[in-house]
């Protein structure tokens, strides 16, 4: 399994401004993976 510029996402003891922005950039990147191949249609 990769990931896509989310370096430190496995780190437990993350501060929480940092684990929100971890977040809504997993989010986004899943966001445009959907959209990119079209799941995300019905």
């Amino acid at each position: 399994m990769s990931t896509f510029g989310t370096a430190n996402e496995d780190n437990a003891h993350l501060s929480r401004s940092d684990s929100k922005a971890v977040r809504r950039r997993s989010v986004a990147l899943l966001g445009s993976l959907i959209r990119r191949c079209g799941c995300g249609s019905g």
